[in-house]
């Protein structure tokens, strides 16, 4: 995986927005700073839409018996250096089986619906739902029922781009790609942030159409697309538990179990 300096993002993405206007050429000091601080912002924003992010993770993390919640983040319960930002699949994994046997969590998105709850402090084996507050820096991550038997959280979570550059020489490692789509992004980010009269050039009109090509080949790679089926294939079957398995029909453009 290439790596690259905080550098190498800002002064070619400069030269592309017109504010550099010679090969060779960077920034001063108040200049990085500020574009520093500008990339960060971006880069978070890009971390919110899957389609964008280069990877996820899957990491186990041990769950005491008996705790409703526990918090996950750089001062939490589970120290780890980001709280998860999105977390995509859980799976509880059954205490002492052989070969390993791992329970699917149902993920609860919003608080309202937690908030149904009727018995919040149920205790059984196995929880069955799992909700996050999406809090930072610390997540507040929480199962139910509450298991009383000590085991295995596994989740997969989206994985940050970094968004945290404090000088031009800290690095960053991004598949092949990822560096044209930021630089291009960026240059249109800066082109906005300076006013025409400071510019010693212009923008080539072609800048937007680069830039949005290459985050669409990004886009492309990690995004997963629904299948399409006929409905003639459920017609018939018996079948009328329509759940999270649903697929989308092209027929009717409706969703099918």
């Amino acid at each position: 995986m290439p790596s690259v300096t905080c550098a190498n993002l800002i002064d070619p993405a400069m030269r592309i927005a017109g504010i550099s206007a010679l090969p060779g050429t960077g920034p001063g000091t108040d200049a990085y700073a500020e574009a520093i601080k500008a990339l960060n912002r971006m880069m978070g924003s890009l971390s919110l839409t899957g389609g964008y992010i280069f990877t996820t993770s899957i990491t186990d993390y041990s769950w005491p018996a008996n705790d409703a919640s526990r918090t996950f983040g750089p001062t939490g319960d589970e120290v780890i250096s980001q709280a998860p930002l999105y977390i995509a699949a859980a799976d509880w994994i059954m205490y002492g089986s052989n070969p390993e046997v791992q329970y699917s969590l149902r993920i609860v998105r919003t608080a309202p619906e937690w908030l149904t709850l009727a018995i919040p402090g149920l205790q059984t084996t196995y929880p069955g739902l799992l909700y996050t507050d999406g809090a930072q820096p610390n997540t507040t991550i929480k199962l139910w029922p509450v298991p009383t038997q000590a085991s295995t959280l596994r989740m997969n979570v989206w994985t940050h781009l970094k968004s945290d550059f404090s000088a031009t020489s800290d690095v960053a490692y991004f598949p092949f790609g990822y560096e044209e789509a930021i630089v291009l992004n960026f240059a249109l980010r800066l082109n906005s942030m300076y006013p025409n009269a400071l510019r010693r050039s212009i923008m080539q009109p072609n800048t937007p159409n680069l830039a949005g090509q290459a985050l669409r080949r990004i886009r492309s790679i990690n995004s997963v697309s629904p299948k399409l089926i006929s409905d003639a294939d459920f017609i018939n079957s018996g079948r009328d538990d329509a759940g999270l398995d649903a697929r989308i029909a092209f027929l009717s453009g409706g969703l099918v179990s």
